[in-house]
């Protein structure tokens, strides 16, 4: 994007001048603040004019615009491929920085290292299936996504989900709190398992009733959903205490270490170790 004085374009790179025009300051509306982040109202300083990126009521896009004029101000969402039920998807903790994947003999493990006897990326996707709808007005908030022909539910922020590993063992959470995948030490063996989860987006406010659509690449917290009202499972957090981290249903909505950034992938990723595990009778 290029804007000046006259107008906007787009340029195929910010050389021959243009780099100014081609470059922005992103400033926080809101006063005494600093912060920017997905959801908050911000500016666009053009620093080839000195002033803002603006659209004014005739639909006009150039770079004249001042501080105190509403039309510079916007809105900053997530874009990015929606996700769909069904999706194939990774899940990268954002406390850890590593991908959380389903031990292919039962378990879970966050990180690629030292995974004994199996290559810890083929066993990265994950599974999302839609299991309840968390939001009443569904309806008006997929119009724009309806125009788009998905053959799937679009998955959105409040949605209750499943995630099953390569080792088709779902994501579950015992009464304890602690997270596992699987036929593991850690599972719950007499049924009390917790395996449906909350979608929520985190690192920014939700800016419109589209947003809450989830995308690849969004920021997302997992809540499991309690079997009796008042259940004391918290959101799903990395806990890195001990020699190896683990997942634990503890964390409050606040704390940093609840995040986990999801990616769409393609379904090809799957083919060779789903093939491996099912030509070994589902071990690894």
């Amino acid at each position: 994007l290029c804007v000046d004085q006259s107008g906007s374009g787009f340029v195929a790179d910010a050389g021959d001048g243009a780099a100014g025009a081609a470059t922005f300051a992103a400033e926080a509306c809101a006063e005494d603040s600093d912060d920017v982040y997905i959801g908050a109202n911000l500016r666009f300083k053009c620093l080839e004019t000195e002033q803002y990126l603006r659209v004014d009521k005739e639909g006009v896009c150039d770079a004249a615009g001042l501080s105190t004029q509403p039309d510079t101000q916007f809105q900053v969402d997530l874009g990015g491929q929606p996700l769909t039920d069904g999706a194939t998807i990774v899940l990268r903790s954002d406390a850890a920085g590593e991908f959380v994947h389903g031990i292919p003999t039962g378990g879970i493990r966050i990180g690629e290292d030292e995974c004994e006897g199996y290559n810890g990326k083929e066993w990265r996707p994950w599974v999302i299936e839609f299991v309840g709808d968390g939001n009443a007005d569904r309806e008006a908030i997929l119009a724009q996504e309806a125009q788009q022909s998905f053959t799937a539910r679009v998955l959105q922020e409040g949605d209750v989900v499943r995630l099953r590993a390569l080792n088709q063992g779902l994501l579950e959470v015992s009464a304890d709190g602690q997270v596992s995948c699987g036929s593991d030490a850690s599972s719950s063996s007499d049924g009390a398992a917790v395996r449906e989860f909350v979608v929520r987006r985190v690192g920014g406010a939700v800016p419109s009733k589209q947003g809450r659509v989830l995308r690849s690449g969004a920021q997302i917290a997992l809540r499991p959903v309690p079997r009796e009202p008042g259940g004391g499972l918290g959101f799903v957090r990395y806990d890195g205490d001990g020699d190896e981290g683990r997942l634990v249903a503890d964390g409050a909505a606040a704390s940093q270490d609840i995040g986990f950034t999801i990616d769409a992938v393609p379904v090809q990723r799957v083919v060779a170790p789903l093939g491996a595990a099912l030509r070994a009778g589902g071990g690894g």
